[in-house]
């Protein structure tokens, strides 16, 4: 109901700077989500993002995935 409380965090990023192309360019070690889309046939999560300000790319994960190593983070946070 509140999109300002944070109701779980994860301990680690769940997507982050890892191929070499995403650690070097113009900006380097960054990674920015742009947009993402759902196969609902598959639960395939893909999700669209510039890398290192230099190149796009596009990641792909089970959403059932994404939503269990979410859930299973401690509740509360920072807001």
């Amino acid at each position: 109901e509140d999109p300002t409380r944070v109701l779980r965090r994860t301990d680690e990023w769940v997507f982050g700077p890892s191929a070499p192309y995403e650690l070097t360019g113009d900006v380097g070690r960054v990674v920015f989500p742009c947009g993402w889309t759902l196969d609902e046939a598959t639960g395939t999560l893909y999700l669209y993002y510039g890398g290192a300000d230099t190149v796009i790319g596009v990641a792909t994960a089970q959403l059932g995935d994404v939503l269990a190593r979410v859930l299973a983070s401690p509740t509360g946070g920072r807001r």
